[in-house]
């Protein structure tokens, strides 16, 4: 009896340290993860989500981004001849195979073609240095300041590497394009090189293997570990998560799937069509603008947690105020942190209450117009 609870206690022990229970009631074995959700960017769980490490072919969400607004999906590409010399996963296409750009960015996210990803890179911007430029020029505009790109498929190089939060904030970026969730959602397809047709599937479990599930990108390397980017849609809450260097990528991104659906449910902070301030125009053809909102805000929340709004705004303007000037901020906090800004712009154009000038700007914007 007594070596059954030593059993029982050495396993007990064995995975606390593997899976360590936390303030979140949850834990994974990542050496970083995070959940967010989409909308908002809400975190609903981390762990070291700031640690720089590598991510092996999770990189390529960030060359799809590249190639789907950089790109034209019909475009014909012939391959060259350097495309079948590239290491790892591949589609295996050869010099001269023409294929399109569409069917390369499929082959990319479903199959995770490393020779896709150089022929992408090739196609778009005439090198795959180019093409890096573009990515981390991308990556500082959507603000994941700690993601360095040194070539479009994730094979190692020290010089390469990003943090949990960054993939995150790169894929929420991603879901703003249509074909994007069109392509890291299809489990299955067909694509054509030269006149041969081949049928690929989607490495992706979580697809037909979690309730919702529609992304987004496995990875690995030895230096990188397992990596998976994944996102499912649960109760009209979408959430993005991210596991690097993990232990079980499809075991640990269910966990964290099913703390976030279980723990949190969208709550709505403001309303399309809310009246939000109004604002005073000095020396203006109209005395006041109304700020509505353009859009429902939800936020996911914890049972017990509440929203509280804190607007900042220019109660006072002197004209002229052009159309979709920025006019102020509506903050959203739970528990004094911030999980959500919304800017606010005119609705209009407000001009001077000068007639002979408002006259000119008026003949100027028609023939503008």
């Amino acid at each position: 009896m007594i070596k059954k609870y030593v059993v029982v206690l050495c396993l007990f022990i064995l995975f606390n340290l593997i899976f360590p229970i936390t303030t979140y009631g949850v834990e994974v074995g990542a050496k970083s993860a995070i959940l967010i959700e989409e909308k908002t960017g809400r975190i609903l769980y981390n762990k070291n989500i700031d640690q720089v490490v590598p991510m092996a072919s999770t990189t390529k969400i960030m060359s799809a981004i590249v190639a789907l607004e950089y790109g034209d999906l019909s475009d014909i590409v012939v391959v060259d001849d350097k495309a079948a010399y590239v290491e790892g996963s591949s589609i295996y296409i050869n010099k001269d195979d023409e294929i399109r750009l569409e069917d390369l960015v499929y082959a990319l996210m479903l199959r995770s073609g490393n020779d896709a990803a150089y022929t992408i890179a090739n196609h778009i911007a005439g090198s795959e240095e180019n093409f890096v430029e573009l990515m981390n020029k991308k990556a500082e505009v959507i603000g994941a300041n700690n993601t360095h790109f040194m070539n479009p498929h994730g094979l190692h190089h020290d010089e390469h590497y990003t943090t949990a939060r960054d993939m995150a904030l790169i894929t929420q970026y991603a879901f703003k394009n249509k074909d994007f969730k069109k392509i890291i959602g299809t489990t299955k397809t067909e694509i054509q090189v030269n006149d041969q047709t081949r049928v690929i599937y989607n490495k992706n479990k979580l697809l037909t293997g979690y309730e919702g599930g529609n992304g987004v990108k496995t990875g690995y390397t030895m230096a990188a570990g397992k990596c998976l980017v994944f996102s499912a849609t649960q109760a009209e809450m979408q959430v993005i998560g991210v596991v690097l260097d993990a232990w079980d990528i499809w075991n640990e991104s269910r966990i964290l799937l099913d703390y976030g659906f279980e723990n949190y449910n969208k709550e709505n902070a403001l309303k399309k069509g809310e009246y939000i301030a109004t604002i005073y125009i000095e020396d203006g053809i109209n005395e006041q603008i109304k700020i509505i909102s353009n859009e429902n805000v939800d936020i996911p929340l914890k049972q017990g947690e509440n929203i509280e709004r804190t607007l900042t705004i220019d109660e006072h303007i002197r004209a002229p105020i052009f159309n979709k000037q920025k006019v102020g901020l509506l903050e959203f906090f739970v528990e004094d942190k911030l999980v959500y800004s919304k800017e606010l712009y005119s609705p209009q154009k407000v001009y001077e209450k000068n007639y002979i000038k408002f006259l000119n700007e008026n003949i100027r914007d028609f023939f503008t117009f």
